[in-house]
């Protein structure tokens, strides 16, 4: 009777220990960013990026780093794409991309994914802007879309994420300096600050914001977007609780702080004719930590903060 007493204290104990596990790592969030897939209907940039979308398929059940302590291995809630999803806009390399990464877990991707366009993705009325609005209808559990349907925001606990297109900007401004190289719409960022400012306003209250989309703040990034759109840019997200901001374009992972806001560069999953890199994203209610991520491997660059 004693050991058959002792036998079901034991199980109590771990029932209460899994509960407490369970718990910790219901708090925690982990997600993935790339950014520059450039699809070009070739075999060989297929076989690349499948090759990453098999690690990102898997990498969650490997343990983080161990000198960043966060352990827990957890089920990944879905993957951020920050523009140039195809090498110029054609409909072969529009629909590669949607062979490899499907929309809802539905193709060699096994988690959902959350694209929007850079500057090679083609014309506003291309095949490739056309199709994301189209996509932005079926998407699970969004807390906005854009008037015009092409930006969007949700909530992953207790934070929330906004997809702005290349740049978060209203219209093209004319004076930036490789503007008078462009004339096709492609160059358009179609409103998404507007879109922001509102999204902002009625969904952002209490929650930690991430925003992402393709422009960042590097030398070559800083030729395609005015220091006045950037300010414009800040009026509307100072005030806000901005836990991060995922850019892309350069092609290379990396870190830097813009008026005192966390960056972070997502690299490519491509590098010409080998595997690049991407980065994993865990979130817990008081930290971020970001880390590079290579094929069947972790990068050297590694980033944790604290968020409020």
């Amino acid at each position: 009777m004693e050991l058959l007493r002792r036998h079901i204290m034991f199980l109590a104990l771990c029932s209460c220990f899994l509960s407490l596990s369970c718990m910790k790592a219901s708090k925690q969030l982990q997600f993935y960013v790339f950014s520059d897939t450039h699809c070009m209907d070739t075999p060989s940039r297929y076989n690349i990026l499948d090759s990453m979308i098999t690690d990102v398929n898997t990498v969650h059940e490997q343990y983080l780093p161990v000198q960043y302590n966060q352990q827990k291995r957890i089920k990944p809630k879905g993957l951020l794409i920050s523009g140039d999803l195809t090498d110029d806009g054609q409909p072969a390399q529009w629909k590669q991309f949607q062979q490899l990464f499907g929309l809802n877990g539905d193709a060699r991707l096994k988690m959902p994914v959350y694209e929007n366009y850079g500057n090679h993705d083609g014309d506003t009325n291309g095949v490739v802007r056309t199709g994301i609005k189209e996509r932005n209808l079926l998407r699970k559990n969004l807390t906005a879309i854009s008037a015009n349907g092409m930006h969007y925001s949700w909530n992953w606990k207790q934070y929330h994420f906004v997809s702005l297109g290349s740049y978060p900007s209203e219209k093209w401004d004319d004076t930036c300096q490789w503007c008078h190289y462009f004339k096709r719409s492609f160059r358009e960022p179609q409103n998404s600050l507007g879109f922001l400012k509102d999204d902002l306003a009625k969904n952002a209250a209490g929650k930690k914001v991430i925003l992402y989309f393709h422009y960042g703040w590097d030398s070559f990034s800083k030729l395609w977007w005015t220091e006045a759109e950037q300010e414009q840019f800040y009026d509307v997200i100072k005030g806000y609780n901005i836990a991060a901001i995922f850019t892309g374009h350069n092609h290379a992972t990396g870190y830097l702080q813009w008026k005192g806001y966390d960056v972070y560069s997502a690299g490519s999953p491509q590098a010409g004719q080998k595997t690049g890199s991407y980065l994993v994203v865990r979130a817990t209610k008081d930290s971020l930590h970001v880390f590079e991520r290579r094929y069947q491997r972790w990068g050297d660059q590694r980033y944790a903060k604290k968020v409020e």
